[in-house]
């Protein structure tokens, strides 16, 4: 795991969208990429089920917040939308750090500000008299458009909640599932997780002060990309009753196009990035297709052991024990029981992919792909 402190702006690694029509492409691939997503998962997951409706509504929230990143650059400002260049493709951590300091503060400046249409009635009262643009104003216009729309949405940010909901009951315990997403500071990349668990009093809504006590330790433990095991083994140690049995993660990135890849110079080190400059120098300069690379890791008890408490302390406690894959190298690496590759591209992408473009690519041969056409179909092959 990479350094989880701030890095250095020295040391940053990222190209700036400088141009209102890069702001556009980029909003259009992302959205694009999401919705494309939700479609790879309704193949594999029934559309009324919990952890297809929990992936969903997290993807929304990430197009949520890519449109509000688009509008708060949209008016004069001093910089233009970060995007992370370490195999990520995505804005840099410190763009939802600043949207959720905007979120926190909106209500109070949107009272500082006139309403938008009394701004744009001024704006055209000052352009029809004076025959020119009033940057200032255009400038308080931007600004109130954004904070009004961060006041309506939900959004992805470096820590969301997500939702808890009782699954079923057991002859043990009553089984619960916990919904919850983490946009890394050491990956830049977002991430959703689905955890099951284990109340063994058998409360089939949990009391609002455990309810408070799980969210309080989620919150804790799941607002980076702490390996799986780890995380699920400090949250079972916290939570007493509550035992965590499966710990699902998607992981996005790194994602890549075209015009991304044009913001930038080659990194030649990453033979990967290489690899696929090479393979959209065969499309035509028209095309603007994205290739997304991403995983999915599950962690889940193998059994259950009884431990002693802590110092001074007589009682036992019951302690989940986590499969890890031993066999899997990078499995074992990220300490998580199963770990899948997934990657999406277009058709035609697909079909101009070389044996030597597969084997240079990371993951690529060990991925499940999936395919979408100029329809919006998405298959697996």
């Amino acid at each position: 795991m990479q350094n989880c402190g701030f890095t250095p702006i020295d040391e940053w690694n990222f190209a700036e969208l400088n141009s209102d029509d890069q702001h556009a492409k980029y909003f259009q691939i992302t959205t694009k990429v999401f919705e494309l997503l939700k479609k790879v998962h309704a193949l594999s997951q029934k559309q009324d089920d919990f952890e297809f409706e929990t992936i969903s509504n997290f993807l929304n929230r990430l197009t949520f917040s890519i449109k509000a990143l688009n509008l708060k650059y949209a008016y004069p400002t001093s910089r233009r939308i970060w995007l992370d260049l370490s195999e990520s493709g995505f804005p840099n951590q410190l763009e939802f750090v600043a949207l959720e300091k905007d979120i926190a503060t909106s209500k109070d400046r949107t009272l500082e500000l006139p309403t938008a249409s009394i701004m744009a009635r001024n704006l055209l009262d000052v352009m029809m008299s004076e025959y020119k643009q009033p940057v200032k104003l255009l400038k308080a216009l931007g600004e109130r458009t954004y904070l009004d729309y961060i006041l309506q949405e939900k959004f992805f940010l470096p820590y969301t909640s997500g939702e808890l909901r009782h699954l079923k009951t057991t002859r043990k315990a009553e089984l619960f599932a916990y919904s919850f997403a983490c946009y890394d500071f050491a990956t830049n990349r977002p991430y959703i997780h689905y955890m099951t668990f284990e109340n063994e009093e058998h409360y089939s809504k949990l009391p609002k002060v455990l309810e408070e006590k799980l969210e309080k330790a989620v919150k804790l433990e799941g607002g980076r990309a702490t390996p799986l095991a780890v995380m699920a083994s400090s949250l079972d140690e916290s939570l007493d009753v509550l035992h965590p049995k499966t710990l699902k993660r998607l992981c996005l990135g790194p994602l890549y196009s075209r015009s991304m890849l044009n913001l930038w110079k080659a990194n030649e080190s990453d033979k990967s990035e290489m690899q696929i400059r090479e393979i959209f120098s065969r499309l035509p300069e028209t095309q603007d297709d994205f290739i997304l690379f991403f995983s999915e890791e599950l962690l889940f008890s193998k059994k259950q052991q009884i431990k002693q408490g802590g110092f001074l302390s007589m009682k036992q406690q019951l302690r989940e024990i986590y499969e890890i894959d031993n066999l899997d190298p990078e499995a074992y690496d990220r300490k998580v029981s199963k770990l899948n590759f997934g990657v999406l591209l277009s058709h035609e992408l697909m079909q101009n992919l070389t044996q030597e473009d597969k084997s240079k690519l990371n993951h690529f041969n060990q991925a499940k792909k999936y395919v979408y056409n100029n329809d919006g179909v998405v298959y697996g092959i």
